[in-house]
């Protein structure tokens, strides 16, 4: 199959598979709240699914780096996620503990189909990795119109329907998936040397520097799909707004996505996230200050310069730092600190907060989180530029 022809199956694989990301993720927090669910219960849910990512990522980067294939686990993985985003949104789940599993299996399962798409794509050739970037625009288009489209489904066929809908894309989405191609096959490493590899993974000072700052940034990210979702719920915000905020986001995306590659060719990327940790920072403070939904809407128009840059540099920078045996399970073995980690510790910690000192106090104390960010890219700048 030719290079071109990959690109266009997982262009397609993208749109879809973020289409149904982008519905699920902007109608949980909502959904939750109509069946009558605290911000802290909300959190709890929402924190849950980051201990099933973190578990899934380390066990697929394992698994595909012993028997070379990552195909069929993010296949399966599609199909499970679409399965329980059905039970969970049809309110099948009907108590707060299984909704809570429910929950947890398909929100692991959205962040970490997130990377292994990613990772995939680029284990199939060592080429592939210079056009992530631009199939990465068609993962942002395709949240951008699911969260846009949402809205209107919602108010159609309600939360059943749409869980109906997320179901069936899922299954199309299997269906491209069979076409494409596994990781490209290597020679393996013995099992001594894999070990010492893999302990040298967890020793190398720059590798766990750079998971440090991304955690700390992701979890910025966290917070803007819960707490920053909360507090337009307490503005009165209606779900046009709310699938507004995911839509403006995720389609400025695209040309961030496109941009990056040409900035990377002038900036070294460790400079680009330091550029996205001050965004951040900005971007906290005001949430924090504006207590409009228009003017929230507004202040999200900042992830052009957040999310794409994270996801696009961080995966570049851990191939570099990282031999290449063991790419798929540095790579993973990072989406589960810093995605997983995130997903578990933020909603919890921002609920405990908010219910303690209100959303707008939450929000300014998250802008430390930035500036840790920054110092700690500061402190790599030496080794890996």
């Amino acid at each position: 199959m030719t290079i071109r022809r990959i690109q266009q199956y997982f262009m397609v694989i993208q749109a879809l598979s973020y289409f149904v990301f982008g519905m699920y993720l902007s109608n949980l927090t909502p959904f939750m709240a109509s069946q009558g669910y605290s911000i802290l219960q909300r959190g709890y849910a929402l924190s849950s699914y980051a201990v099933l990512n973190i578990v899934l990522q380390q066990t697929f980067g394992y698994i595909a780096d012993k028997t070379r294939s990552l195909k069929w686990i993010v296949l399966f993985s599609t199909f499970v996620f679409g399965t329980t985003s059905y039970l969970v949104l049809s309110n099948t789940l009907s108590t707060y503990w299984l909704l809570l599993v429910g929950v947890a299996i398909s929100g692991g399962l959205l962040n970490s189909l997130c990377g292994l798409q990613d990772v995939w794509f680029i284990g199939i050739g060592t080429e592939m990795k210079n056009y992530l970037s631009p199939i990465k625009s068609f993962g942002s288009a395709g949240w951008g119109i699911g969260s846009l489209l949402s809205a209107v489904i919602l108010s159609l066929v309600g939360y059943t329907g749409m869980s109906v809908i997320l179901m069936v894309v899922s299954v199309i989405v299997c269906g491209v998936m069979w076409c494409v191609p596994d990781i490209m096959k290597k020679q393996h490493v013995i099992e001594s040397d894999h070990k010492i590899d893999y302990r040298a993974l967890f020793s190398n000072q720059s590798y766990l520097t750079l998971l440090g700052s991304l955690l700390l940034m992701y979890a910025l990210i966290v917070v803007n799909t819960g707490l920053v979702v909360d507090k337009m719920l307490a503005l009165q915000a209606s779900a046009v707004d709310i699938s507004l905020k995911w839509a403006m986001g995720s389609f400025l995306e695209i040309p961030a996505y496109v941009l990056v590659p040409l900035f990377m060719k002038r900036v070294h990327p460790l400079k680009l996230l330091k550029v996205s940790a001050i965004v951040l920072g900005i971007q906290f403070i005001l949430f924090g200050t504006v207590q409009s939904p228009a003017l929230i809407i507004g202040v999200s128009m900042l992830q052009l310069f957040t999310t794409p840059i994270v996801m696009v540099t961080s995966k570049l920078l851990i191939i570099d730092l990282v031999p290449e045996h063991l790419q798929n399970s540095a790579q993973l073995t990072a989406l589960s600190v810093f995605m997983g980690g995130g997903s578990l510790i933020m909603p919890i910690l921002a609920g405990t907060l908010a219910t303690r000192f209100g959303i707008d106090m939450t929000l300014y104390v998250c802008v430390s989180f930035a500036a840790m960010a920054y110092y700690l890219l500061s402190k790599i700048k030496m080794t890996i530029e």
